[in-house]
């Protein structure tokens, strides 16, 4: 969240697609000035020119937060992560990775993104991706919420590849 908008920090940004070669690169930031008056402009242009994916946030609307917006901005997809909308936990600013992140996102918050998702899909055409990414990681929120996502994206879930085995230690 400390990490503003500045010429510098932009530079930086350049520079690290350099080094990245044609790797596909998405950035997320978290201070809202990158979204704010000439800035906006600046960041926005500069991820289209150099094919960076901007990381759409959904996460709780605070002063400093980035809102959820989603401009698309790479060829070759886009993404979106999903933290939770924990207003209390945003707040605090000892609040542990626990604190933060426990929030069980409702039918209708996911909905909000349904349109959106759809939009981005037309965006992005047939050869970009989207990545919808749950990181409301306390027990088993995000997994939980990834599935209504899909169920309400109209996605089935998908059975394990084959010989995919994983021991969770478990025991009827």
């Amino acid at each position: 969240p400390g990490w503003s908008f500045n010429r510098h920090r932009l530079a930086y940004l350049r520079s690290l697609r350099k080094m990245n070669g044609p790797l596909p690169m998405a950035v997320e930031v978290r201070n809202n000035s990158w979204l704010k008056d000439d800035g906006r402009e600046q960041f926005l242009s500069t991820l289209s020119v150099e094919n960076i994916a901007y990381v759409a946030v959904d996460e709780p609307e605070l002063g400093w937060t980035t809102g959820r917006d989603w401009p698309i901005t790479a060829e070759w997809g886009t993404v979106v992560r999903f933290h939770g909308r924990n207003e209390q936990g945003w707040r605090n600013s000892r609040a542990t990775v626990h604190e933060r992140f426990d929030y069980e996102y409702s039918r209708e918050e996911l909905e909000e993104w349904v349109p959106k998702i759809r939009r981005a899909k037309e965006d992005v055409g047939d050869s970009g991706k989207i990545y919808l990414m749950f990181n409301n990681c306390v027990s088993d929120k995000a997994v939980r919420g990834a599935r209504l996502m899909k169920s309400l994206l109209g996605i089935r879930d998908c059975p394990p590849p084959e010989g995919y085995q994983r021991d969770l230690g478990f025991t009827d």
